[in-house]
């Protein structure tokens, strides 16, 4: 016998469901417009000129004076009293210090012209045949010490002439004693060589 054929109902698919279309979203209804009434135009203001502000000057401040006196304090008074008189003493002896300091360079810086001028009038002794004889110059060298007297005197350049030197080194010994040498030139001896002017 023949077998009965199965028949076999093939599955359809089911069909979608069409989405719903979403609600429309209405504005709500737009509220009458109130008429205003228009505004008067402001009316201009006019510039003001503004005034110069004036400028305050500067009161006058009155000195300040020196309390005369301390209303009867004589403590006081006597404080200030030697006070000042410690600072009127102080610059007039400061003073008193740059006026010797100046004398004093002033005498080392004249020394050596009191020296020739001692030794010129010395000089005049030589005569005038004497000082024909030289052919030149006569340099003379010879020391001072502290005291003023002549350490030691002797010929540096000859005048070429024996009896002119031997008058120079004479007039050099007659000249002495110079003044002394000045505290402030800090030498215990001062050297000098010096041209005596004879040659004629």
């Amino acid at each position: 016998e023949l077998a009965p054929e199965v028949v076999t109902e093939v599955a359809r698919p089911r069909p979608r469901p069409e989405p719903k279309p979403a609600p429309k979203e209405t504005a709500p209804p737009a509220k009458p417009v109130k008429r205003t009434e228009a505004a008067e135009p402001a009316k201009e203001a006019k510039p003001t000129v503004a005034k110069k502000a004036e400028i305050a000057k500067p009161a006058k401040q009155p000195a300040n004076k020196p309390a005369a006196g301390s209303k009867g304090d004589n403590s006081s008074d006597a404080k200030r009293g030697v006070a000042d008189g410690e600072a009127a003493g102080t610059k007039v002896e400061k003073a008193g210090k740059g006026k010797q300091n100046a004398a004093g360079n002033g005498a080392v810086t004249n020394y050596p012209g009191k020296v020739r001028a001692k030794l010129s009038r010395a000089l005049r002794g030589i005569s005038r045949q004497a000082r024909a004889a030289a052919s030149g110059d006569v340099y003379v060298a010879f020391t001072v010490t502290a005291s003023g007297d002549l350490g030691g005197v002797s010929i540096a350049r000859s005048s070429g002439s024996p009896a002119l030197d031997k008058l120079a080194l004479d007039a050099v010994r007659r000249a002495a004693p110079f003044p002394p040498i000045p505290d402030g030139s800090g030498r215990a001896s001062w050297p000098f060589t010096i041209p005596l002017g004879l040659a004629k």
